[in-house]
């Protein structure tokens, strides 16, 4: 199983490979018909768009950097924010091979939801609420799934 969301338009294009080698769309006698890959539901949609790899290696380097006392772990720890931000696309894109770009933002939103309830480095802002934070992972978390993730049709 990979880490794309498969809808149902892309369910519908997904076919198994003919015996022989035969490309689709070359029918030979007595092969079987294509056989369609079903569409992920709610739960597969859920553990798709959670970027769970990038979220425990920031959450270790934020470990490491509140362990130290010294004035520019904000600094770096923001840059960590940002650095993460940029790679869950990036590891998603290139590394596990998704292409659909809602899926890809959907992810990186994902990711910023679960640094601003991890709290640091934005808990040492005045307007942050851990208690706000935490209702708004969960309602991120339960709503992602339920985005549609078919590409709009063009009108011509």
């Amino acid at each position: 199983m990979g880490r794309a969301i498969v809808t149902a338009k892309v369910a519908a294009s997904t076919t198994t490979k003919r015996r022989g080698g035969i490309p689709d769309g070359d029918e030979a006698p007595g092969a079987p018909a294509p056989i369609s890959a079903p569409s992920d539901e709610y739960g597969d949609r859920l553990l798709k768009l959670i970027p769970g790899e990038i979220i425990s290696a920031y959450l270790s380097i934020i470990a490491m950097l509140t362990s130290r006392d010294e004035p520019v772990k904000e600094i770096v720890a923001f840059g960590a924010v940002a650095m993460f931000a940029g790679l869950t696309y990036l590891y998603l894109r290139v590394t596990l091979k998704v292409d659909n770009i809602r899926q890809l933002l959907v992810s990186v939103a994902a990711f910023c939801v679960w640094a601003m309830a991890i709290g640091k480095p934005f808990s040492d802002f005045c307007w942050y609420d851990g208690m706000y934070a935490g209702i708004a992972l969960a309602m991120f978390t339960l709503i992602s799934p339920m985005i549609p993730m078919e590409a709009e049709p063009q009108n011509a």
